[in-house]
């Protein structure tokens, strides 16, 4: 997160160059593989209060999807898991 907000002025900087969004959206995605919840919320805030509405709303729907699919993924293990257990 500490480099997040080293870069946070930058963001709106990025967000106005022609593929400025797209870095940033791509961005999170790698930073999200090893950030704990809270930075996540924490990363969410700052994305939101740095880039315009728009740019963050499009940001925060590629992190949401992002989320959904660890989930998802955290689910299938778990239910793998249960189900190896319940054949012993």
């Amino acid at each position: 997160m500490k480099r997040w907000q080293e870069i946070a002025k930058l963001l709106p900087i990025i967000a106005e160059l022609t593929v400025g969004t797209d870095y940033i959206k791509i961005l999170p995605n790698y930073t999200l593989l090893s950030i704990d919840k809270n930075d996540k919320i924490e990363l969410e805030n700052l994305l939101i209060s740095t880039l315009n509405q728009q740019t963050g709303a499009e940001i925060m729907g590629s992190l949401a999807q992002r989320w959904k699919e660890e989930g998802i993924q955290d689910g299938i293990q778990i239910g793998k898991a249960e189900g190896e257990e319940q054949k012993h």
